[in-house]
């Protein structure tokens, strides 16, 4: 129930979380189980992240801006805030009850992304993704290009920024678009 820092920090078991907690790595940081938050908050640092096990109930996960974080199981909490960028490497849901907000780019592999939250950032581009799915409650805003085999978007969208969509099988538009003023292109 404490910070830990170190040059590369591996749990290999399963993580559950008491206090909130910050990981430090100056090399990485590797989760290769489970993390159950029981609701605390969960702060890493490092140039490498990989989470490798499902993620349930954090309080706030938060990376930092620095590296690549690598999403190999769905997480879920309260609100997910991914700084740096973000590589998929499975299929995978992230779940944030209040919010879920990507800071910097997401390299989807061809894997596919569900995105559950009220309110949800794209703040990178988003490339190569199978298909994006976002849920029909609250907003999606949109602060750079997507791209993927088939893109869902469910909830209201808002542009912050000119964008393009690109769906090689398909781009749905399941509510409202505020575009602000800003230019929305869509190629499918």
């Amino acid at each position: 129930g404490a910070d830990i820092s170190g040059g590369t920090l591996n749990f290999n078991d399963a993580l559950t979380l008491v206090v909130n907690a910050i990981m430090t790595g100056t090399t990485a940081v590797n989760f290769g189980s489970t993390i159950a938050g029981g609701g605390n908050d969960l702060t890493v640092n490092s140039p490498a992240t990989a989470f490798n096990g499902a993620v349930t109930d954090v309080g706030t996960l938060t990376t930092d801006a620095a590296g690549t974080t690598t999403i190999g199981a769905d997480i879920s909490g309260a609100t997910l805030d991914f700084n740096d960028a973000l590589t998929l490497v499975v299929n995978a849901a992230l779940t944030g009850t209040t919010m879920v907000d990507f800071g910097s780019t997401i390299a989807g592999g061809g894997n596919d992304l569900t995105v559950n939250s009220p309110l949800t950032a794209f703040n990178g581009a988003v490339t190569d993704v199978g298909t994006l799915t976002t849920d029909a409650a609250g907003t999606t805003t949109v602060g750079a290009d997507i791209s993927g085999g088939t893109l869902n978007f469910n909830d209201a969208l808002t542009l912050v920024v000119n964008a393009i969509m690109t769906g090689t099988t398909a781009v749905n538009f399941g509510s409202t678009i505020a575009g602000g003023g800003n230019d929305l292109t869509v190629n499918s």
